[in-house]
């Protein structure tokens, strides 16, 4: 049986704890506040993909960095149906950071895209993939591999600190 004073002894240290607690959420919050909202200092970016002179879709955009310096990180984005594509560095369409970078583009088969589509998720995926590859020749619009790897490609840019960057790149033949 718990007499009067251990039991008053356990009400403190719930007392404590739960101040403890508050204090160090407050602390978490208040150094969250703090943190820069753009810590990797990116400016927007935006890449238009052309093949001859026509938009294209669904193309894996990448931007490598050409120097050794830590503080450029690779940028990434997937064009919409007009070509265009918002860059992503840290968080979601920041851009990049200032400095040179070599491009790298890829374009994605459609088929695949079929396997993210929510009206295919109750079908089998091996049977589709097995009906669209059977049905279906491959695409003969797919892009030279030299042109996915930046060392590659040929495709460079550099993203300003304080110039527009809309990129137009055209991979025509």
């Amino acid at each position: 049986m718990a007499t009067a004073a251990t039991q008053s002894n356990t009400r403190a240290h719930g007392a404590i704890l739960t101040l403890i607690m508050l204090i160090v959420v407050l602390v978490v919050m208040r150094v969250w506040q703090w943190a820069p909202s753009n810590p990797l200092g990116t400016v927007p970016v935006v890449v238009t993909m052309l093949e001859d002179g026509q938009p294209v879709s669904n193309v894996s955009v990448t931007l490598f960095p050409k120097t050794e310096d830590a503080v450029l990180r690779p940028a990434s984005g997937t064009t919409d149906s007009n070509g265009r594509c918002l860059l992503t560095t840290w968080r979601f369409e920041d851009g990049a950071t200032p400095g040179p970078y070599g491009v790298g583009v890829a374009k994605i088969p459609t088929e695949t895209l079929k396997f993210s589509d929510p009206k295919y998720l109750a079908v089998d995926p091996v049977s589709m993939y097995m009906q669209t590859y059977q049905q279906k020749p491959a695409d003969k619009s797919e892009w030279p591999e030299k042109l996915m790897a930046a060392e590659t490609s040929g495709l460079e840019v550099t993203v300003k600190a304080d110039g527009p960057n809309e990129f137009r790149i055209d991979v025509g033949k």
